[in-house]
């Protein structure tokens, strides 16, 4: 069982937390790169036809990746930090050998948390203009 490896920072906070051996951290971050790799050349053969019709570099790239709605490096980087702090914690919580969650319901209760983060770290829409244009 992996033990819920979804990406490099999850398998650095378990190394980090005693839970595998550097060895093992290394042979899962390789093995995620391989996965990113390949997962990338999916998404290409899946969105060619529209890179072909497409002359918009943001809407290609928005097919590999999302963006923040306002560019700010700064809040931007908090914003990446408290969500993947939250994911980390959360996963080392989830499979904690002392709660018995991951008998079973752990990768289930790992999907419902990166769902949640997802949905909690959405852009706020602006307001729409009460001013009248005349």
């Amino acid at each position: 069982m992996s033990g819920a490896h979804l990406n490099p920072a999850v398998t650095f906070g378990m190394w980090l937390y005693g839970s595998i051996s550097g060895a093992m951290a290394l042979t899962y971050v390789v093995a995620q790169c391989i996965g990113a790799f390949l997962g990338s050349i999916l998404v290409y053969l899946t969105y060619k036809r529209h890179y072909d019709v497409t002359e918009d570099a943001g809407l290609i790239l928005a097919t590999f990746s999302t963006g923040p709605a306002v560019r700010d490096f700064k809040w931007n980087l908090v914003t990446e930090i408290i969500g993947t702090a939250v994911l980390v914690f959360g996963v080392l919580r989830i499979f904690n050998s002392h709660n018995g969650i991951a008998s079973g319901f752990g990768p289930f209760a790992v999907g419902i948390l990166v769902y949640s983060i997802g949905l909690s770290l959405g852009a706020p829409r602006a307001m729409p203009s009460t001013r009248r244009v005349i």
